[in-house]
């Protein structure tokens, strides 16, 4: 993966310890261990992409520089293959505490590294990034994570980026 790194922590490479860790002893096609009796992510990958995931789109879509996130909310978190997760659910905007579906698909190496991210986030909505969905503690919140993993091929992303 290229270096898209501005400034700080190296957030591609830890990622990719976090996601190493995680994967350990999981089989293909079974759920990570991201969550603890909710949907809401308490993992440290999580905490890293707050970060990393604007940052990332920020590279090209100056509306991310300076955007961060504020939590997940899972609908799915799965070895993909022995290399690669995929994450899927609700992100909370933090300017505006709106949520709004993404898909990550994150490759690793062995070494530590990251081979590849996609990231689709966001459908049309509000707010200064136009992706803004219902506050994040609202009923609508709920039912659009809940009924995300039906209809994920059909979401009209926003955003949709690969990092190699």
């Amino acid at each position: 993966m290229t270096d898209r790194q501005t400034h700080g922590p190296d957030l591609q490479r830890l990622a990719a310890t976090e996601i190493l860790g995680l994967i350990d002893g999981v089989s293909v096609g079974e759920p990570l261990p991201l969550t603890s009796g909710t949907q809401l992510c308490n993992a440290e990958l999580c905490n890293v992409l707050e970060y990393l995931i604007p940052q990332l789109l920020g590279v090209e879509h100056p509306e991310w520089r300076g955007e961060s996130l504020d939590g997940f909310y899972l609908s799915h978190a799965v070895l993909d293959r022995a290399d690669a997760v995929e994450l899927a659910g609700t992100c909370i905007l933090i300017t505006d505490q709106r949520v709004a579906p993404f898909v990550l698909n994150l490759v690793v190496s062995p070494d530590g590294t990251i081979d590849r991210i996609r990231i689709r986030l966001g459908e049309p909505g509000g707010g200064s990034l136009k992706i803004s969905g219902p506050l994040c503690t609202s009923t609508a919140a709920g039912t659009l994570l809940l009924e995300l993993d039906r209809r994920l091929d059909r979401v009209d992303w926003v955003y949709d980026l690969v990092v190699q």
